[in-house]
């Protein structure tokens, strides 16, 4: 949650850092590009968007700091606003590559995902200092993307045609129940070969240097990954079995659940996908559309083990495979499998 005096921030930007705004500085073309879209965004615009809850909350009631319009579409991929499984509120993906990422960190178990999350320029509470139901209550304050930016020698930016700072956001923070407790995962998306063509000082490279001494002080994890990091068919099967995530009640009976499990493992492991969703279907008196959405189900929440990388071959023989390179692509994303 970020929490200011009614914005005071006037004062205290130019006490902290001394800039001077650059007249022309954007931080980066994502952001210049919305920023020209949806017009010069002043002091008034910010105290706006934050007093609607922007970039503030969890779960449903998170609200991302940039939203997708017609004003503000991007040349960088397909845009995706669609509710991720288990959500109600409409997220927000600049990318198509980013609602795959979020899709693929909600499967290997992440608790909550927040999309366009801001990296507030002053200083602010812990990402994590109100969460829901969870131990981590410290009301810790953590320090402002304007202070590392001076501390780092990077200029922080502001918006085009104002002398309001310009508002960071990070792709996806994700909320993860960790070994110690919850936390947090940085994910950047960004293309590797961009990176590795870029000098250090470029601003491609300088905006993640300022994310990741921002997650340093979340205690939170930051990784950078692409497209590659899905292949050709991750997306497309985490989109398939995403439809399975919730069932109607009369499918939700553990016995139900559980004798269809035994009866399609012990068929498809032998025989193929295909006939374990028929003979579990018949066995257990469910309708071809409700066996096909239970196995779905079944498979999103990882009761079935598939490798949710490999094409999806439903005439062929289940057999498994999945759980390893599952973590492994936790521990890329989250630094370790989330508990």
């Amino acid at each position: 949650m970020y929490i200011r005096p009614r914005w005071q921030w006037h004062a205290v930007l130019w006490m902290l850092c001394g800039i001077a705004w650059a007249a022309c500085m954007a931080f980066g073309t994502g952001g210049s590009g919305v920023a020209v879209a949806m017009g010069v965004v002043t002091w008034a615009v910010l105290d706006e968007r934050i007093d609607a809850g922007r970039g503030q909350g969890h779960f449903d009631a998170y609200l991302p700091w940039l939203w997708i319009h017609r004003k503000n579409t991007s040349g960088q991929g397909n845009q995706v606003v669609d509710p991720l499984p288990g959500y109600r509120r409409a997220s927000h993906f600049m990318a198509q590559v980013e609602w795959h990422v979020a899709l693929l960190c909600l499967y290997l178990g992440a608790r909550d995902v927040r999309e366009q999350f801001p990296l507030w320029p002053c200083e602010h509470e812990h990402p994590l200092a109100d969460y829901p139901g969870a131990p981590y209550r410290r009301r810790r304050r953590c320090v402002g993307l304007v202070d590392i930016a001076d501390h780092l020698g990077i200029d922080h930016g502001h918006e085009i045609g104002s002398d309001a700072p310009y508002i960071a956001s990070l792709d996806l923070l994700v909320t993860v129940q960790r070994k110690n407790g919850i936390g947090l995962a940085g994910i950047a998306l960004k293309p590797h070969d961009l990176i590795q063509s870029s000098e250090p000082t470029d601003r491609v490279n300088e905006r993640l240097q300022l994310e990741v001494a921002c997650m340093n002080r979340y205690d939170a994890t930051h990784v950078v990954v692409d497209r590659r990091l899905l292949g050709q068919h991750t997306g497309g099967n985490l989109e398939f079995f995403s439809s399975g995530s919730r069932i109607q009640p009369a499918l939700q009976v553990e016995t139900l659940q559980g004798d269809f499990l035994a009866r399609f493992l012990d068929v498809a492991s032998t025989s193929s996908i295909n006939e374990g969703i028929n003979r579990a279907a018949r066995g257990t008196g469910l309708d071809q559309l409700s066996a096909n959405l239970l196995w779905r189900h079944l498979v999103w929440h990882r009761r079935i083990d598939i490798d949710i990388t490999a094409p999806l071959e439903i005439d062929r023989a289940h057999c498994g495979g999945g759980r390893d390179i599952a973590r492994a692509i936790s521990r890329e994303l989250f630094g370790e499998e989330p508990q």
